[in-house]
Order: structure tokens, then sequence, then C-alpha cells
């Protein structure tokens, strides 16, 4: 089967990363892909070459991409597809789509609705989408809910379905040293990372107060960063406010975080609103000790009952330097404890079990 996925953007981020995460899963099954940008290709399209995966990106043209239209319009119908998934929320791509499919079809929502101003923005989509879409996933419940208060209609149509995380291997002690020695980071240094967009939302102020309380603390901290975007100046200037610029590395905008995994002894992160946190399951994969505040989001559906000391629904410095200062005093106990959510997160995002159920829906 010929599948075409019309894609928001193509920029490497948690959404892009489940994206290409399924895609690759539902390819194993004999299928094949073709991937529509609705925006220039960005970073993805390394990812797409190494897989065999054809794609093409058209740059976004006027007030909500209309001079675009009949590009979007004219590529959906050479594609030939068979099946067609949308990944994101872009209006005027489902437009392009067209109201009377032929194929079967299905919208994957990762948008998160907290500090929408235009909610009739919304109702307009989720209308459409609801005449065009078979079937309308949500990488949370959270979101879930929060489309459904905007828009109750499409409740027969809509699903939460969580992000496909293909399963990471622990890193070793001896890759561990190797890497770290490439930062000149020292074996007895207690290393913190955090990764993704320098924005506000993302609350990087709060990580590197809570790194600067740690270091009150325990005095061999050491930060690492992976990531670009707006804030970095204000960033800087709160570091050196804080008196740990000297102990910040910031390795800017990262593809593969495979040298930030394998450097870091905890991960700490922080958000107003995500839909999900793709940054923080990727480091528990790796068998790294992961705290996180989010005021709102899905994560909370993940980090449950026994893996809740993870997970804060505020951002109480205090409290999140408590919580690592204990993990670093009572290393073993806390890692026992990281190894069992990677298992959970293993079986609850297993991307064979998720790509079973897409392709279900794509061909019944």
């Amino acid at each position: 089967m010929r599948i075409l996925n019309i894609m928001q953007g193509t920029h490497i981020g948690g959404t892009e990363k489940s994206s290409f995460a399924l895609m690759t899963h539902i390819k194993e099954f004999g299928n094949e892909f073709f991937v529509l940008s609705l925006s220039e290709m960005g970073s993805l399209s390394h990812y797409l070459d190494e897989a065999g995966i054809c794609y093409k990106g058209f740059s976004y043209q006027g007030i909500g991409g209309w001079k675009s239209f009949f590009k979007y319009r004219s590529q959906i119908k050479m594609s030939s597809a068979d099946a067609i998934m949308m990944t994101g929320h872009s209006l005027i791509g489902m437009l392009a789509i067209g109201l009377r499919l032929r194929q079967k079809s299905c919208l994957f929502i990762h948008f998160h609705h907290t500090g929408v101003k235009r909610k009739w923005q919304w109702k307009l989509i989720y209308l459409i989408a609801n005449t065009i879409f078979e079937k309308i996933y949500f990488a949370s419940d959270f979101i879930l809910q929060e489309a459904l208060e905007i828009y109750p209609r499409i409740s027969a149509k809509s699903l939460y379905m969580p992000n496909p995380l293909p399963s990471k291997k622990l890193i070793p002690d001896i890759e561990r040293r190797k890497y770290r020695k490439k930062f000149k980071f020292e074996d007895n240094d207690i290393v913190i990372g955090n990764a993704g967009w320098l924005i506000k939302r993302k609350r990087f102020d709060v990580f590197l107060t809570t790194c600067a309380r740690l270091k009150e603390k325990n005095h061999n901290i050491k930060i690492l960063i992976a990531g670009e975007g707006e804030e970095k100046e204000s960033l800087l200037t709160l570091s050196k406010k804080l008196g740990i610029e000297d102990d910040i590395t910031w390795l800017g905008w990262v593809g593969d975080l495979t040298s930030f995994h394998n450097s870091i002894d905890f991960m700490l992160f922080n958000s107003d609103w995500d839909s999900v946190g793709l940054s923080p399951l990727e480091a528990i994969q790796r068998g790294i000790p992961t705290f996180s505040s989010v005021i709102n989001g899905g994560l909370k559906e993940i980090l449950t009952d026994n893996f809740s000391i993870f997970l804060q629904d505020n951002h109480e410095i205090e409290e999140l330097a408590n919580k690592i200062h204990y993990a670093i005093e009572n290393k073993n106990e806390i890692m026992d404890l990281t190894l069992k959510c990677r298992d959970h997160i293993n079986q609850l995002s297993d991307p064979n079990i998720i790509a079973k159920k897409v392709l279900n829906s794509l061909t019944n």
C-alpha cells in the first residue's frame, strides 16, 4: 500500500520524530511512504533519505499558506496514494486534501491548545477534520480532552494514541566515559542535562535556577544543554547572574542526541505545557534518571503511581533540587526505579503495536 504522509513541518522535534518512527514501522509491514511537507524540507530529510522514503517540500506562501494551495492539491493528486495520513493541524493542508476522498485517511494531532487565543480557528479545523478524516489520533488524552471541549462532535472519531518510541539501548559505562571526556567532564562531575527548543514555555530559566541551587548543595555540578531558540541570550544573562556560566556547555541544535545522552548523569525537563514531552521519555529509555516539572501536559499520563517521583506539576525550585539531590545520594535506588520506568514506557509506546493499529485503520 502506498501511503501519503502530509506533514506540517519537517524540522526535527518531538512531533517529527514520532511521525518518522511510525512511518518506518508501518513500512516494515511492506508499505510504501511518500512525505509531502507543507513547508520547505527541514532536517528530517536526512532521516527520510536513510529510510528510503521519498519526499517533497514547498515554501509556505501567503497568509495561512493560501498561495500554496494549488501546489499542495496537485501534489496530493499526483501521489497516487492508497491512504493518507496527516501530521499536524494545517487548515490549508486539509482543504487541499479535499472533502471527497476515495482513500482511507487519518489525522495525528500533537499540538497543545493551551494559550491558543482564537478558539474559533480550532473549531473550524476540527469541523473540517471531522468531515475529511475517518480517525483523529491525539498524542495524549490531555489534548484529546481539550479538543473535545472545543468541538465535541469529533468524539466518535477521536482516539488517544501514544507516541511510538523505538526502544533504545542502555548506555555502557565505557561509552559514557568516552563521551564525557569529549566534553572535558571529570569522573566525579555530576552532569545535568536538558534538550529542547530554547523558548519561553520550555522554562530553561527553571532548569538553570534549579542547577544553581543544586550547585550550592553539591559543588561538582556541570550542565549540558542541547538546543537553540529565541531565549538563548536571556538564558546566557541569567546564567551569569546565577554564577554558573562557566559550568554550562551549550551544544546548540543537535539532531542526534547520542553524545548528549551518553554524557549526562541526570536529565531535568521543565515546561509550562507540552502535549507529551518526548525529550524526558527518550532520556529514561537510555536509563538516565529524569526529573520533570510540567504544569499542563500528557506526561502525567505516563509517569503515574510508582513513577510520580519523576514528575511534579509546579516549578518549585527547592522541590526539584531536593529530588535530584536525593537521587545523587541514593543513586542505586533511583536507577532501579528508572529501569522499571523504562520498561513501562517501552511497553506503552511499542512502535510495532501502534503501527499495526494505525495500519488497520487505513486498510479496514
